[in-house]
């Protein structure tokens, strides 16, 4: 049965479920329970169906309308962000560009990069440039990785990364990255 639900995906995401047992078991009690309620029909994306087909515009629209986390966050310049950290200016830039760091583009000129990204001793989390590859667009990104995930047992991408989970987050990456 997981044979024939893991039909169509990448050797590589079936490479990551196989070595993340945690990490599907989570995926499937979540699917589980969805399916176990009354609630309205689920929507399918990737289907053959092209009535229940959902185009990437609309998956960004969607995603963007998701709640932000609660209370208020602390976002940086990249000046701020530079001196937070111990470096300069061009390389807080370089590492946007590697996805170690994570920002993007204000609404006003410069780059905002989440203050929370950076620890107790002004670094950000190891493995997030390979989280960022995934996923793409940096505000979902974001959100993602700070939002509660079944995948990861209840915890966020962020706390498990500060933790050295990177494989298993990236394997919840690569499994929700088709609804980033």
């Amino acid at each position: 049965m997981l044979a024939q639900a893991a039909e169509g995906l990448p050797d590589s995401a079936r490479e990551i479920l196989l070595a993340h047992p945690r990490a599907l078991r989570s995926a499937l009690a979540a699917a589980a329970s969805v399916l176990n309620t009354n609630a309205a029909p689920i929507e399918t994306i990737g289907s053959s169906d092209s009535a229940a087909l959902i185009d990437s515009e609309e998956v960004g629209r969607r995603f963007k309308t998701r709640a932000i986390p609660a209370g208020k966050q602390e976002f940086l310049s990249s000046d701020e962000m530079a001196e937070r950290i111990g470096i300069t200016r061009p390389t807080v830039h370089e590492w946007l560009k590697s996805g170690k760091l994570l920002g993007w583009q204000g609404a006003r000129r410069g780059y905002l990069f989440p203050a929370a990204q950076i620890d107790e001793q002004g670094q950000p989390p190891t493995g997030l440039e390979r989280i960022t590859a995934l996923l793409g667009n940096e505000q979902a990104t974001w959100d993602w990785l700070t939002s509660e995930l079944t995948l990861l047992d209840g915890d966020t991408a962020l706390a498990r990364l500060r933790a050295g989970d990177i494989d298993e987050v990236e394997g919840a990456a690569l499994c929700d990255g088709a609804f980033v």
